[in-house]
Protein backbone atom coordinates (compact mmCIF):
# COMPACT_ATOMS: atom_id res chain seq x y z
CA UNK A 1 0.00 0.00 0.00
CA UNK A 2 1.30 3.52 -0.69
CA UNK A 3 4.07 2.06 -3.17
CA UNK A 4 4.18 5.55 -5.13
CA UNK A 5 4.95 7.34 -1.81
CA UNK A 6 8.63 7.56 -1.12
CA UNK A 7 9.17 7.17 2.76
CA UNK A 8 6.93 8.67 4.95
CA UNK A 9 6.43 5.22 7.23
CA UNK A 10 4.67 6.76 10.21
CA UNK A 11 1.97 8.94 8.10
CA UNK A 12 1.66 5.26 6.13
CA UNK A 13 1.28 3.13 9.28
CA UNK A 14 -1.67 6.08 10.89
CA UNK A 15 -3.54 5.86 7.21
CA UNK A 16 -3.22 2.18 6.99
CA UNK A 17 -3.99 1.52 10.16
CA UNK A 18 -7.88 3.87 9.35
CA UNK A 19 -8.11 2.07 6.67
CA UNK A 20 -7.87 -1.69 7.98
CA UNK A 21 -10.38 -0.79 10.89
CA UNK A 22 -12.82 1.37 8.84
CA UNK A 23 -12.49 3.99 11.20
CA UNK A 24 -12.39 6.96 8.38
CA UNK A 25 -11.99 10.61 9.86
CA UNK A 26 -14.70 13.15 7.72
CA UNK A 27 -11.27 15.55 7.36
CA UNK A 28 -7.49 14.80 7.19
CA UNK A 29 -4.81 17.68 7.29
CA UNK A 30 -2.01 16.63 4.99
CA UNK A 31 1.22 19.19 6.31
CA UNK A 32 4.94 19.30 5.60
CA UNK A 33 7.63 20.62 3.67
CA UNK A 34 7.55 21.37 -0.12
CA UNK A 35 8.17 18.83 -2.21
CA UNK A 36 8.21 15.78 -0.03
CA UNK A 37 5.37 13.59 -1.44
CA UNK A 38 2.10 15.14 0.86
CA UNK A 39 -0.09 15.63 -2.47
CA UNK A 40 0.70 11.93 -3.86
CA UNK A 41 0.13 10.35 -0.23
CA UNK A 42 -3.24 12.14 -0.07
CA UNK A 43 -4.17 10.85 -3.52
CA UNK A 44 -2.75 7.82 -3.07
CA UNK A 45 -5.00 7.32 0.42
CA UNK A 46 -8.04 8.58 -1.51
CA UNK A 47 -7.71 5.61 -4.27
CA UNK A 48 -7.21 3.39 -0.92
CA UNK A 49 -10.73 4.46 0.67
CA UNK A 50 -12.48 4.11 -2.77
CA UNK A 51 -11.17 0.97 -3.81
CA UNK A 52 -12.75 -1.91 -3.59
CA UNK A 53 -10.06 -3.38 -1.39
CA UNK A 54 -8.81 -0.61 0.21
CA UNK A 55 -5.89 -0.77 -0.92
CA UNK A 56 -5.33 1.43 -4.11
CA UNK A 57 -4.49 -1.69 -5.57
CA UNK A 58 -5.06 0.22 -9.30
CA UNK A 59 -7.05 -2.72 -10.95
CA UNK A 60 -10.23 -2.96 -9.47
CA UNK A 61 -13.19 -0.78 -10.98
CA UNK A 62 -12.96 2.08 -8.42
CA UNK A 63 -9.69 2.55 -8.93
CA UNK A 64 -10.25 2.09 -12.81
CA UNK A 65 -12.40 4.64 -12.49
CA UNK A 66 -10.87 7.34 -9.89
CA UNK A 67 -10.15 10.38 -11.83
CA UNK A 68 -13.21 9.90 -14.05
CA UNK A 69 -16.08 9.88 -11.78
CA UNK A 70 -17.86 13.03 -10.32
CA UNK A 71 -17.71 11.30 -6.52
CA UNK A 72 -13.55 12.64 -6.60
CA UNK A 73 -13.30 16.43 -6.70
CA UNK A 74 -9.75 18.24 -6.86
CA UNK A 75 -9.84 21.58 -5.90
CA UNK A 76 -6.95 24.46 -6.51
CA UNK A 77 -6.20 27.82 -6.63
CA UNK A 78 -3.67 30.13 -8.76
CA UNK A 79 -3.00 32.40 -5.73
CA UNK A 80 -5.79 32.02 -3.65
CA UNK A 81 -8.83 30.01 -3.22
CA UNK A 82 -11.73 32.06 -3.22
CA UNK A 83 -14.88 31.58 -0.98
CA UNK A 84 -17.07 31.30 -3.76
CA UNK A 85 -15.16 28.04 -4.91
CA UNK A 86 -15.79 26.71 -1.17
CA UNK A 87 -19.29 27.41 -1.17
CA UNK A 88 -19.79 25.49 -4.56
CA UNK A 89 -18.27 22.43 -2.84
CA UNK A 90 -20.51 22.88 0.39
CA UNK A 91 -23.52 22.86 -2.22
CA UNK A 92 -21.79 19.91 -4.22
CA UNK A 93 -21.25 17.45 -0.97
CA UNK A 94 -24.29 17.55 0.11
CA UNK A 95 -25.55 15.56 -2.96
CA UNK A 96 -25.25 11.70 -2.41
CA UNK A 97 -22.08 9.56 -4.26
CA UNK A 98 -23.14 9.03 -7.92
CA UNK A 99 -20.59 5.84 -7.87
CA UNK A 100 -18.62 5.02 -5.03
CA UNK A 101 -19.57 4.86 -1.00
CA UNK A 102 -17.41 7.86 -0.62
CA UNK A 103 -17.41 10.93 -2.22
CA UNK A 104 -13.56 12.53 -1.68
CA UNK A 105 -12.18 15.56 -1.68
CA UNK A 106 -8.48 16.98 -2.08
CA UNK A 107 -8.00 20.97 -1.77
CA UNK A 108 -4.58 21.34 -2.73
CA UNK A 109 -2.24 24.26 -0.83
CA UNK A 110 -5.16 24.65 1.76
CA UNK A 111 -3.00 27.48 2.73
CA UNK A 112 -4.32 29.50 -0.23
CA UNK A 113 -8.43 29.15 0.92
CA UNK A 114 -8.87 33.00 2.32
CA UNK A 115 -10.29 33.45 5.60
CA UNK A 116 -13.72 34.00 4.06
CA UNK A 117 -13.09 30.22 2.15
CA UNK A 118 -11.72 28.64 5.85
CA UNK A 119 -15.14 29.84 7.46
CA UNK A 120 -17.12 28.55 5.16
CA UNK A 121 -15.74 25.25 4.57
CA UNK A 122 -16.08 24.87 8.69
CA UNK A 123 -19.44 24.54 8.61
CA UNK A 124 -18.69 21.19 6.68
CA UNK A 125 -16.41 20.41 8.91
CA UNK A 126 -18.69 20.69 12.18
CA UNK A 127 -21.77 18.78 10.13
CA UNK A 128 -20.06 16.67 7.38
CA UNK A 129 -22.06 14.32 5.69
CA UNK A 130 -21.33 10.56 6.15
CA UNK A 131 -19.84 9.63 3.01
CA UNK A 132 -17.58 12.48 2.22
CA UNK A 133 -13.99 13.12 3.39
CA UNK A 134 -11.91 16.41 2.74
CA UNK A 135 -8.28 15.73 2.52
CA UNK A 136 -6.57 18.96 2.57
CA UNK A 137 -2.61 19.39 2.11
CA UNK A 138 -0.54 22.44 2.97
CA UNK A 139 3.05 23.48 3.21
CA UNK A 140 1.91 25.18 6.36
CA UNK A 141 -0.41 24.90 9.40
CA UNK A 142 -0.40 28.35 10.36
CA UNK A 143 -2.24 29.52 7.53
CA UNK A 144 -5.09 27.62 8.75
CA UNK A 145 -7.63 28.90 11.24
CA UNK A 146 -7.48 26.94 14.70
CA UNK A 147 -11.25 26.19 14.42
CA UNK A 148 -9.95 23.97 10.97
CA UNK A 149 -6.87 22.71 12.75
CA UNK A 150 -8.92 21.16 15.67
CA UNK A 151 -11.84 19.01 13.30
CA UNK A 152 -8.82 17.53 11.37
CA UNK A 153 -6.42 14.57 11.96
CA UNK A 154 -2.98 16.00 11.03
CA UNK A 155 -1.11 13.89 9.42
CA UNK A 156 2.84 15.30 9.66
CA UNK A 157 5.09 14.67 6.52
CA UNK A 158 8.63 14.05 7.28
CA UNK A 159 11.49 15.56 5.19
CA UNK A 160 12.80 13.12 3.49
CA UNK A 161 16.50 11.28 3.78
CA UNK A 162 18.91 11.46 1.60
CA UNK A 163 18.40 7.93 0.96
CA UNK A 164 14.87 8.38 0.18
CA UNK A 165 15.88 11.35 -2.42
CA UNK A 166 18.18 8.98 -3.64
CA UNK A 167 15.30 5.99 -4.02
CA UNK A 168 12.60 8.55 -5.68
CA UNK A 169 15.49 9.95 -8.66
CA UNK A 170 16.33 6.35 -9.00
CA UNK A 171 12.38 5.41 -9.06
CA UNK A 172 11.50 7.59 -11.21
CA UNK A 173 14.61 7.43 -13.97
CA UNK A 174 16.16 10.71 -12.90
CA UNK A 175 19.95 11.92 -13.00
CA UNK A 176 20.88 11.40 -9.08
CA UNK A 177 22.06 14.62 -7.97
CA UNK A 178 24.93 14.95 -5.56
CA UNK A 179 25.55 14.34 -2.13
CA UNK A 180 26.15 17.76 -1.74
CA UNK A 181 22.95 18.48 -3.16
CA UNK A 182 21.12 16.48 -1.46
CA UNK A 183 22.35 17.41 1.93
CA UNK A 184 21.18 21.11 1.55
CA UNK A 185 18.10 20.07 -0.34
CA UNK A 186 15.81 19.85 3.16
CA UNK A 187 14.42 16.85 2.31
CA UNK A 188 12.53 18.20 -0.44
CA UNK A 189 12.62 16.96 -4.28
CA UNK A 190 11.15 20.08 -5.48
CA UNK A 191 13.99 21.26 -3.36
CA UNK A 192 16.82 18.98 -4.99
CA UNK A 193 15.61 19.25 -8.78
CA UNK A 194 16.37 22.96 -8.35
CA UNK A 195 19.68 23.17 -7.00
CA UNK A 196 20.35 20.66 -9.05
CA UNK A 197 19.64 21.87 -12.08
CA UNK A 198 20.87 25.82 -11.39
CA UNK A 199 24.34 26.52 -12.38
CA UNK A 200 23.50 29.80 -10.46
CA UNK A 201 23.59 27.54 -7.34
CA UNK A 202 26.62 26.08 -8.07
CA UNK A 203 28.56 28.80 -8.70
CA UNK A 204 26.56 30.61 -6.03
CA UNK A 205 27.47 27.38 -3.51
CA UNK A 206 30.79 27.86 -4.24
CA UNK A 207 31.61 31.21 -3.38
CA UNK A 208 29.86 31.47 -0.14
CA UNK A 209 31.79 28.52 0.85
CA UNK A 210 35.06 29.79 0.10
CA UNK A 211 34.24 33.21 2.05
CA UNK A 212 32.65 31.52 5.01
CA UNK A 213 35.85 29.37 5.27
CA UNK A 214 38.06 32.40 4.90
CA UNK A 215 36.16 34.19 8.03
CA UNK A 216 36.08 30.73 10.28
CA UNK A 217 40.11 30.03 9.75
CA UNK A 218 41.43 34.37 9.46
CA UNK A 219 38.68 35.27 11.77
CA UNK A 220 39.24 39.44 10.53
CA UNK A 221 36.61 41.98 9.49
CA UNK A 222 38.13 42.02 5.98
CA UNK A 223 36.44 38.38 5.85
CA UNK A 224 33.73 39.51 7.71
CA UNK A 225 32.76 42.10 5.00
CA UNK A 226 33.84 39.76 2.28
CA UNK A 227 30.69 37.42 2.95
CA UNK A 228 28.36 39.95 3.99
CA UNK A 229 29.03 41.15 0.27
CA UNK A 230 27.97 37.53 -0.55
CA UNK A 231 24.60 37.98 1.11
CA UNK A 232 24.44 41.47 -0.40
CA UNK A 233 24.68 39.90 -3.91
CA UNK A 234 22.37 36.78 -3.49
CA UNK A 235 19.83 39.08 -1.31
CA UNK A 236 17.24 36.74 -3.04
CA UNK A 237 18.61 33.43 -1.98
CA UNK A 238 18.88 34.54 1.08
CA UNK A 239 17.82 30.94 2.74
CA UNK A 240 19.99 29.04 0.43
CA UNK A 241 22.98 31.37 1.47
CA UNK A 242 22.39 30.79 5.18
CA UNK A 243 22.09 27.18 4.72
CA UNK A 244 25.28 26.66 2.98
CA UNK A 245 26.86 28.69 5.98
CA UNK A 246 24.84 26.69 8.23
CA UNK A 247 26.62 23.40 6.48
CA UNK A 248 30.21 24.79 6.88
CA UNK A 249 29.46 25.59 10.18
CA UNK A 250 29.10 22.00 10.72
CA UNK A 251 31.55 20.47 8.89
CA UNK A 252 33.90 22.51 10.76
CA UNK A 253 33.02 21.63 14.31
CA UNK A 254 33.53 17.71 13.26
CA UNK A 255 36.59 15.62 14.18
CA UNK A 256 35.41 12.88 12.11
CA UNK A 257 35.78 14.08 8.44
CA UNK A 258 33.69 11.59 6.68
CA UNK A 259 30.50 12.77 8.20
CA UNK A 260 30.75 16.18 6.12
CA UNK A 261 28.12 17.73 4.31
CA UNK A 262 30.07 19.10 1.87
CA UNK A 263 32.15 16.24 0.48
CA UNK A 264 33.68 18.49 -2.49
CA UNK A 265 35.06 20.96 -0.41
CA UNK A 266 38.06 20.39 1.42
CA UNK A 267 39.59 23.37 2.43
CA UNK A 268 37.62 23.67 6.05
CA UNK A 269 39.10 24.93 9.13
CA UNK A 270 38.40 23.76 12.47
CA UNK A 271 36.31 25.81 14.99
CA UNK A 272 35.26 24.00 18.33
CA UNK A 273 32.04 22.67 19.46
CA UNK A 274 31.28 26.20 21.32
CA UNK A 275 31.86 28.45 18.64
CA UNK A 276 29.61 26.27 16.16
CA UNK A 277 26.98 26.43 18.98
CA UNK A 278 27.48 30.61 18.93
CA UNK A 279 27.51 30.75 15.30
CA UNK A 280 24.38 28.72 14.63
CA UNK A 281 22.36 30.93 17.40
CA UNK A 282 23.75 34.06 15.04
CA UNK A 283 21.77 32.36 12.10
CA UNK A 284 18.67 31.59 13.67
CA UNK A 285 18.68 35.46 14.72
CA UNK A 286 19.05 36.30 11.60
CA UNK A 287 16.94 34.20 10.22
CA UNK A 288 14.36 35.22 12.44
CA UNK A 289 14.89 38.84 11.92
CA UNK A 290 14.39 38.61 7.87
CA UNK A 291 10.99 36.91 8.53
CA UNK A 292 9.66 40.02 10.87
CA UNK A 293 11.05 41.96 7.68
CA UNK A 294 13.65 43.49 9.55
CA UNK A 295 16.06 45.92 7.28
CA UNK A 296 18.09 43.33 5.44
CA UNK A 297 21.08 44.67 5.38
CA UNK A 298 21.22 45.97 9.09
CA UNK A 299 20.13 42.01 9.99
CA UNK A 300 22.38 40.42 7.70
CA UNK A 301 25.75 43.15 8.93
CA UNK A 302 24.85 42.04 12.59
CA UNK A 303 24.68 38.87 12.26
CA UNK A 304 27.99 38.47 10.87
CA UNK A 305 30.02 41.21 13.76
CA UNK A 306 28.42 38.80 16.06
CA UNK A 307 29.61 35.50 14.20
CA UNK A 308 33.19 37.89 14.30
CA UNK A 309 32.62 38.33 17.50
CA UNK A 310 32.20 34.88 19.11
CA UNK A 311 35.49 33.27 16.67
CA UNK A 312 37.57 35.62 18.60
Amino acid sequence: MFDAVIGQALPKRLLETALQTGKLSHAYIFHGAEGIGKTTLALEFAKAIVCEHHTGCGVCSACKQFFSTQDIHILEGDRSISVNQIRELTTEIYLQPFLFSKKIYLIKDAEKMTVGAQNALLKVFEEPPRYAVILLVTNSLTALLPTILSRGVQIHCAQLHPKELKEYFSKNHLPVPSDEVLALSKGSVTEALALAESQDYQSMRKTVLRDTALLLRNRTSKDTIRLYQDFITYEKEVNRVTDIVASLIYDASLTDVSLRKNTDFSDVPSISLGEASALYEDIATLAKALSQNGNYAISVLGALLRMKAHLG
